[in-house]
């Protein structure tokens, strides 16, 4: 019976539009217009057997068939084995009729005594109404055959159509599969139609049944079929659907595929730590490949994902090192759900190098079985370094930060955290830090010293996580504040002058330790005020700027302006005295006033006279030698008369305007280092640019006269030479 309906199924398979199916007796009956008729059973035997060991019987119910076109027809010959040994069977078909008729099962075998069906199921297309004749041979493998002649008359006559949209469906097991019918009255009366399926019908059902439909009428019904969860596999069931009044049954095969759809997969996440609550953590999947160090505790999280929507039961087990274990060994999964297990590690300290784990798990449902392979690198891989600066200085009075370095070594990430030890001003900014492998992070230490409060040692700054530890013992000062921003305030103390404007410059000296802004404040009359309200400073830089008095229609006598440099609450304060007074000229104040330029013209003056007396020294024995050599070469002996009147011209030849250039440039590069000398000696050297360009914008008046009084030198002293 297997074989006969898996032809069955490929038959009807191949049919996209189904038609009617009817037995052979109603049809006949409801067909023709007679009487009702006995059917009689014709035989057909054989006298001549092709051996004394091997025969068979085989007969037909009818010889002569009528029957509606576009319905699927079932005729049955039956085989008999009347032989004494087992015989194997073909059947044929051939005639007109063949073309339209399908024998199932085509072959076969019989042991003595036994019998088979052998159907023809016919079905003849729209067109093709007439007589034919269907010739079914029945041949054994030894050679005896034998053969029934059917007469076949086809005519269109059904009112049962059956029009299967969608016959092939695939599903998993529990899932409910819809099929389409178009049902069609194409008869010639109401009818009324009954619909069930051949199995499966404890699964199934059918959106109208019965139907009735007038004549013409078509109307779509749904069948709805949801098999058992333990039920897979493929399987054909025929939908039928009986004619209440013409008795004329359609089928129409239907194709289940129902899939194995117990699938389920197995993921790895993100390790854990063992002392967490793994099991309320959010899972991140992630490869199974894991960098684990030596002498940590670490969780993997394993999940079980059922794909499916039927429940299972899973059963899995561990293969690896030791020093790794799982929780359990089952889990209950209902359809779609998760289920975790906790793959637990606890290398040894000692222990390094790649370990392989294999996670095998089954489910109950269909035995499924898989596996995961989890790779662990068990490495050497925490260390932390803290970097500080080997002195830090902070000022009292003011709050202020200084940072270091946190930098993680190792090969993880690190939650970190941060201790100082110190004085009880001293805060850090943050207590904890989260770095990456190799990742520095600058954290900042917070300095609040009261006014008065000192410090001079060493402080202590840990940094430390589960799995490493580090510190640095930086040496800290804390220094006055005003110290810290000290700067030297230069200017002349005692200033006197007329009743024009003029500008006094100040210098300021940073001498302190921190860089600071500085405001520029004056206390004094009202026409006396600064070019500028604040600048910034670096230490060790130099900043100027003009005090500017203008006293205008005012008593003589002496005033006095108090300057204030202001930075943070730490006032610096230098008084200035002017005295004002008419212009009266006062030779021996002028000389007081100027004696670094007196002293300094002095020597240049001598200087310049001794180089002059030099250099005129020097050109006159030149001159004699050059004379001598040129009289020399030229043979020429002269007497002392000549020779002197020679000398006389080679002297009168020498160019005066390169003599006099050279003495000029000699004359005043010394005046300018004697200059330079003189200003040098009354300020210190600090701040050189700066005091090149205030130098030389407060007095390139005086510099404009050196050069005058140079160039008259040089004239008196070449006017003198020609006398």
């Amino acid at each position: 019976m297997a074989n006969m309906h898996a032809k069955i199924a490929v038959v009807f398979l191949s049919l996209l539009l189904v038609i009617p199916f009817a037995p052979a007796q109603n049809s006949y009956e409801k067909i023709v217009d007679e009487p009702e008729l006995e059917i009689q059973t014709y035989s057909i035997d054989t006298a001549e057997p092709v051996s004394l060991n091997e025969d068979f019987r085989a007969f037909a119910s009818s010889l002569k068939t009528e029957l509606c076109v576009l319905l699927n027809y079932e005729d049955a010959v039956e085989i008999t084995n009347t032989g004494e040994r087992p015989s194997e069977y073909i059947i044929g078909l051939s005639g007109d009729a063949a073309r339209y008729a399908t024998a199932v099962p085509d072959t076969f075998s019989l042991m003595p005594g036994e019998s088979r069906l052998v159907y023809n199921y016919m079905h003849f297309p729209r067109d093709s109404a007439g007589h034919y004749e269907l010739k079914t041979s029945i041949r054994t493998a030894g050679g005896l055959e034998k053969e029934i002649t059917q007469e076949i008359d086809a005519r269109l006559c059904n009112d049962n159509f059956v029009l299967a949209h969608n016959f092939n469906q695939s599903a998993c097991p529990c899932l409910e599969m819809v099929y389409k019918f178009t049902i069609k009255n194409t008869g010639n009366d109401i009818e009324s139609y009954t619909f069930g399926l051949d199995k499966f019908s404890e699964y199934s059902n059918i959106s109208h049944n019965p139907l009735i439909l007038g004549e013409g009428e078509s109307e779509n019904v749904w069948l709805y079929i949801k098999p058992d969860c333990g039920i897979y596999g493929q399987h054909v069931v025929n939908f039928y659907s009986i004619a209440e009044k013409s008795g004329i049954e359609t089928r129409a095969p239907l194709l289940l595929n129902i899939r194995k759809c117990y699938d389920y997969n197995i993921r790895t996440g993100n390790l854990l730590d063992n002392d967490m609550d793994k099991f309320n953590a959010t899972f991140k999947e992630k490869d199974a490949q894991y960098n684990v160090c030596a002498g940590s505790n670490k969780s993997i999280p394993i999940m079980i994902e059922n794909t499916a929507y039927i429940g299972n039961n899973y059963f899995y087990q561990l293969a690896g090192e030791e020093w790794g274990g799982i929780y359990g060994n089952f889990v209950r999964l209902n359809g779609y759900e998760r289920g975790f297990t906790y793959l637990d590690l606890s290398p040894g300290r000692d222990l390094t190098g790649e370990h392989k784990f294999v996670f095998n798990a089954r489910s109950q449902l269909g035995n499924e079985r898989k596996q995961k392979v989890i790779t662990v690198d068990i490495v050497d891989c925490y260390g932390l370094l803290v970097e500080t600066k080997k002195g830090e200085m902070v000022c009292d009075c003011e709050n202020s930060e200084f940072s270091f370095d946190v930098t993680n070594m190792g090969r993880f990430k690190e939650n970190i955290e941060l201790q100082l030890d110190g004085p009880e001003y001293l805060s850090l900014v943050r207590n904890t830090t989260v770095l990456n492998a190799s990742e520095t992070s600058a954290v900042s230490v917070a300095a609040s010293p009261s006014c008065g409060d000192r410090f001079s040692g060493q402080i202590k700054i840990k940094a430390f996580s589960d799995n490493a530890y580090s510190e640095s013992t930086p040496y800290l000062e804390v220094t006055p504040i005003a110290e810290c921003y000290d700067i030297r305030i230069r200017s002349e103390d005692n200033i006197k002058m007329g009743f024009s404007e003029r500008k006094v410059p100040i210098e300021i000296v940073h001498e302190g330790i921190k860089a600071g802004d500085y405001s520029i404040g004056i206390e004094a009359e009202n026409w006396i005020s600064a070019d500028a309200e604040s600048f910034e400073l670096e230490p060790g830089n130099t900043h100027s700027f003009n005090v500017i008095a203008n006293p205008g229609n005012i008593s003589e006598g002496n005033y006095y302006a108090d300057i204030n440099i202001k930075v943070k609450n730490v006032i610096y304060k230098k008084q200035i005295k002017f005295n004002i007074k008419r212009d009266r000229f006062n030779f021996w104040e002028f000389i007081n006033f100027y004696r670094y330029w007196v002293y300094a013209g002095i020597l240049a003056l001598a200087l310049l006279v001794f180089l002059a007396v030099f250099l005129k020294e020097r050109a006159r024995v030149w001159k004699i030698r050059s004379m001598i050599r040129k009289s020399m070469k030229n043979g020429k002996k002269k007497n002392k008369k000549e020779e002197s009147k020679e000398k006389k011209k080679a002297k009168g030849k020498k160019p005066k305007g390169r003599k006099k250039l050279k003495i000029f440039w000699v004359y005043f590069i010394a005046i300018l280092l004697l200059m330079a000398s003189a200003y040098f000696l009354r300020h210190s050297i600090s701040g050189f640019l700066g005091y090149v360009w205030f130098f030389f914008l407060t007095y390139i008046w005086y510099i404009v006269t050196g050069i005058l009084l140079l160039i008259a030198v040089i004239f008196i002293l070449n006017f003198i030479d020609k006398k």
